[in-house]
């Protein structure tokens, strides 16, 4: 469910909804933009003690507007799962940090610090956390999105990656085999705009996310094409 919160005592923004109050993901009104990815998909490490993702992306959506802002709220707050953010804002701040209940790793880009990208699949990359075994799917997403993002691109090539099926993009359809893509979404913070792709983009289209209309709710049919998935996705 793509939700749109109005200003109570925080910034209006939009994300999707995990566990009703919680977020996946989403942008506020001030253009600071959350995404997230597991980091332990099989499970193999216990959880620990604090928050949890969806009330961190959140949390961060309705009080922060940069990116120091954000590191600042993630640093010191008890964390309790494995955890990929990637939170980016209208100055052209981007950061990585990979969470667990172990500690939190971090790494920071902007203007002049000579980075041109930040990934991240269902993994950590970063030195110094506590990692779980990463899976095969994740390890060649990771592997793609480096490739592509290594020079400059274009819109139509982002999208190009969003929609090519799995291995050679990021598109996936083994919904039967619990790895379907659900949504994809294009954000623009200096803009403060998003597209949202319902479904796979390999057969849906994109649309731009109003966030000033009616209050009240809209459905959207999408069709899901699930494929067999190949052995050793989960190896």
């Amino acid at each position: 469910v793509l939700v749109t919160l109005g200003k109570t005592k925080g910034f209006r923004h939009t994300g999707f909804a995990c566990k009703l109050f919680g977020r996946f993901d989403g942008m506020n009104e001030r253009g600071l933009v959350v995404t997230t990815s597991a980091a332990d998909v099989t499970h193999e490490n216990p959880p620990g003690n604090g928050f949890v993702f969806p009330l961190l992306v959140r949390a961060m959506l309705e009080r922060c507007t940069t990116v120091k802002e954000a590191w600042a709220l993630i640093r010191d707050l008890s964390y309790a799962e494995y955890r990929n953010f990637i939170v980016s804002d209208r100055e052209g701040n981007a950061m990585l940090v990979e969470a667990s209940p172990g500690g939190k790793s971090v790494k920071q880009m902007g203007p002049g610090t000579g980075g041109s990208y930040l990934c991240s699949a269902d993994h950590f990359i970063l030195e110094g956390r506590d990692r779980a075994r990463p899976v095969e799917h994740s390890l060649v997403r990771q592997e793609k999105m480096e490739q592509v993002l290594a020079r400059p691109v274009d819109r139509g090539e982002l999208e190009g990656l969003l929609k090519t099926p799995y291995p050679g993009g990021l598109a996936f359809g083994y919904y039967e085999g619990g790895m379907g893509t659900l949504w994809s979404v294009l954000y623009d913070s200096a803009k403060g705009s998003q597209e949202v792709c319902f479904g796979s983009p390999a057969h849906g289209r994109w649309q731009a996310v109003q966030t000033d209309g009616q209050p009240g709710g809209v459905e959207t049919d999408v069709r899901l094409h699930d494929i067999a998935a190949p052995e050793g996705l989960w190896e």
